[in-house]
Order: structure tokens, then sequence, then C-alpha cells
């Protein structure tokens, strides 16, 4: 049997200066939506500005969501996994495992988008970082790396989103990874 593979959008909203605002700029988004006849799941987080939309292409919607007038800071295609060195770390490996070559590098970048205080951020990253290097033995560079790594760090969950850069690309590696 296939896995089928669930398509997750994260968007985070422009903050605002009280709720009402950020109701209207959500009123606004999904009636956009509904008026395209977009059919998605739009799925809250910890983080009352950053939302998570499931549907099948993420991105044709991300071309059409991607609008001054709508008020969004950032969109992108991720992949959502449970806050937790294990499973952040296996999500990594899992997306870029068999794309890799010995001589590619990459860089993670952590955000810390939860109000909930989260004390080891630096060590998370470094336990991150040894565990890519340890099973899929590619070195970490802050000059120009191969592949960017994005962890959102959002309460209990996580948003991951992986992109290669234009270095060194050949034909097997013209896509971006998500």
């Amino acid at each position: 049997m296939k896995k089928q593979t669930q398509h997750e959008i994260l968007i985070k909203f422009i903050e605002t200066e009280n709720p009402k605002q950020l109701d209207d700029i959500l009123y606004n988004f999904e009636k956009h939506l509904d008026e395209l006849k977009y059919k998605y799941f739009l799925k809250e987080t910890e983080n009352p500005f950053i939302y998570f939309i499931e549907y099948p292409k993420p991105n044709e919607l991300i071309k059409i969501t991607n609008t001054e007038n709508l008020k969004i800071e950032d969109i992108k295609e991720v992949t959502c996994t449970i806050n937790n060195l294990n499973h952040i770390s296996y999500t990594i490996i899992e997306k870029i495992r068999y794309k890799i070559t010995p001589t590619d590098t990459f860089k993670i970048n952590l955000h810390l988008d939860s109000y909930i205080p989260y004390e080891n951020m630096i060590n998370t990253q470094t336990e991150i970082t040894n565990a890519i290097y340890n099973i899929l033995y590619i070195s970490e560079s802050n000059n120009d790396p191969t592949w960017n790594i994005n962890i959102h760090l959002i309460g209990e969950l996580c948003a991951i989103s992986i992109n290669r850069s234009n270095k060194n690309r050949n034909k097997f590696s013209q896509y971006t990874y998500t």
C-alpha cells in the first residue's frame, strides 16, 4: 500500500495589535480561498499568527495566496512533526537521505515561533546537527550550504522545510524538498 503524503503549508500572518484585527485578517484570507473554490483545511497552532493548511497542491495555493492584501508574513510548504528531537531528526533524514552526495553541506535555521519559553534551543540545534552528521556524513556549513533546513518550533508541533541551494545542481537535484 502506498503511503499517503500529507501536504501542509505553514502560513504566518503579520502580527496585529489586537485580536479583532487578526480575526479580520483570517476572515479575509478564508473568504479569498472560498471565492476561488479551494477545498482546504485550516489548522490552528499554539501561536495565534501561525496556521497550517492542508491542501493537495501546495505550490498552487502558495502562488495564489502570496499577495499583500492578505497580510501574510511568510508562507511555505512544510512537513509537520512532533516537537521532539528524535522526530525532527528522523523527518529531516528521511527527506534528504537519498538526495545527498558526499560533498553536500547543510545549515540548520531554528525559528522559535512559540509563546512558550524554550530554554534548550541551542542544545536542540546542536543535537540535530550531530544526528544529521552522524547518520548522513555530510558537514555543517554556514557559508553557502547545499541544504538549508528551516525548523519552526511552534509549541508541541514542529514544521520543517528543506531547500536545496542552486549550488552544484545536476539533472537529478532540480527540486526543492519539503
